[in-house]
């Protein structure tokens, strides 16, 4: 939904069969086919918020089917965010994002803004051409260039640290004949209500 996605990016697709021969030629196979037995065991980190439980739960499932054991560790959030700045970790589930807008694309901070804040999203990663990108959008004059500027990060950060989707959210809202500016979100969310008005009725009827 931003006015800046870039659709023509480097992309995973879900290709189990594929999975299980990559898995193969890198040297792990599976032991007993269709058994019990797993090629080898992960563990993925995530915090106690039932929802990102359901998620990692997801992803446990997704990678049985191709023959990796996943044991889901469930901590609280300060616990989790330390983990995954001292890089305690095989796979780390949670959600992070960068509060400097001004310097931010689809959700990846400037390296600069990660020096101010801790928290920041950037962690470990590293692309200065990114950057540049990202700080010449911010300082760009018309949306035309700074779109270009956006697509081009998107392209690079895609292919550095590809974007798996797990699920689609489905949104459902029943709304009266009435009431006008209804549109769903694609994120799920209720943002559009500052936009809904109620149609007056003609003068002299009975609403």
């Amino acid at each position: 939904m931003s006015w800046a996605f870039e659709r023509n990016v480097f992309d995973f697709r879900h290709d189990p069969a594929e999975a299980r021969r990559l898995l193969d030629a890198a040297g792990f196979p599976d032991p007993d086919g269709d058994g019990p037995r797993p090629r080898f065991r992960l563990s993925l980190k995530t915090s106690t918020s039932e929802v990102y439980r359901v998620q990692a739960a997801a992803i446990q499932q997704d990678l049985a089917r191709v023959g990796i054991a996943v044991d889901v560790r469930s901590s609280e959030l300060l616990t989790l965010l330390s983990d995954a700045a001292r890089g305690n970790f095989q796979m780390i589930h949670a959600a992070v994002g960068g509060r400097d807008r001004s310097r931010t694309c689809c959700g990846v901070s400037t390296t600069r803004s990660r020096r101010r804040l801790p928290a920041s999203n950037r962690v470990f990663y590293q692309n200065a051409e990114v950057d540049r990108l990202i700080e010449a959008a911010a300082a760009a004059v018309s949306d035309d260039e700074r779109r270009a500027l956006y697509s081009e990060a998107q392209r690079l950060i895609a292919q550095d640290v590809p974007h798996i989707s797990l699920w689609d959210k489905e949104n459902v809202a029943v709304a009266q004949a009435g009431l006008h500016g209804v549109h769903l979100s694609p994120v799920a969310d209720f943002t559009f209500l500052k936009d809904v008005t109620r149609a007056m009725p003609p003068s002299g009827a009975r609403e």
